[in-house]
């Protein structure tokens, strides 16, 4: 019969063994999608948005927010189906004779 502190343990195991889409996405896929963005978004709001501070909080804001939403829909439908792919071709390979 398990005492509280390993079901504390387990519940806590548990919890860190769940994956977010935060916890999942790549750090590298932000790395590499963010400068290119940032480059021609900022072209862009040069001009679209007025030189004053509010256009520039606003750029500042919808870059930051399509940065990491592009970031993330490359992590969904590019990274992660080529490493679930790999993944499987990486374990058919394991269990052929």
């Amino acid at each position: 019969n398990p005492g509280p502190a390993s079901v504390g343990t387990m519940a806590l195991h548990d919890r860190n063994t769940q994956t977010t889409l935060c916890q999942d996405l790549s750090d590298l896929v932000l790395y590499l999608v963010h400068y290119p963005l940032i480059i021609i978004l900022c072209k862009l709001a040069m001009l679209l948005l007025p030189r004053t501070l509010v256009g520039a909080a606003v750029a500042y804001t919808m870059i930051l927010i399509l940065c990491l939403l592009a970031a993330v829909a490359v992590h969904l439908w590019i990274e992660k189906p080529l490493l679930h792919n790999l993944g499987k071709n990486r374990r058919a390979a394991v269990t052929a004779p």
